[in-house]
């Protein structure tokens, strides 16, 4: 008889491995209201709640260059945003360092995180764009972060 503990591949039936919980924006939004997070930055990505680095000086320049760059280049039609809320499903609502949306602020309501539509959801929420355009806030983001790490260096 052997002394080594075997784990099986898969569970006997019935039998359920334990899962990490994927928060809802809802619960996400209860937990923040409760000061659950104290003044930790959090952001919630897929179901996670994802750290977020400290924004120094540095950070925050670099954000507001990218913004005003990025201004220049959309122009009207588009507005830009920095380190705001974007609600893009009921699992995801990141706050990227750069957001370029489109419409006007006005056009995203005043309405909750569960809004699905632009004109009915919070200044955030941008689920009702259409999925490119999600894509390309997410760029922006990582393009963003990019310049920042850049700057530091220079």
């Amino acid at each position: 008889m052997s002394d080594t503990l075997r784990i099986a591949d898969e569970p006997a039936a019935g039998v359920r491995y334990p899962t990490p919980h994927r928060w809802s924006t809802a619960e996400y939004h209860q937990l923040a209201a409760g000061g659950f997070f104290g003044p930790q930055r959090v952001e919630l990505i897929e179901g996670t709640v994802i750290d977020m680095s400290p924004m120094g000086r540095p950070h925050w320049i670099s954000c507001q260059v990218a913004a005003d760059m990025l201004r220049s280049v959309f122009g009207s039609g588009y507005f830009i945003t920095t380190n705001l809320p974007a609600y893009l499903s009921e699992l995801s609502e990141p706050e990227p360092d750069v957001a370029v949306l489109p419409g006007a602020p006005r056009d995203y309501g005043t309405g909750g995180a569960d809004a699905t539509t632009p004109g009915a959801g919070s200044s955030g929420d941008v689920s009702g764009i259409r999925p490119h355009h999600q894509v390309q806030s997410l760029r922006t983001l990582r393009s963003t972060r990019i310049l920042d790490h850049q700057s530091l260096e220079a």
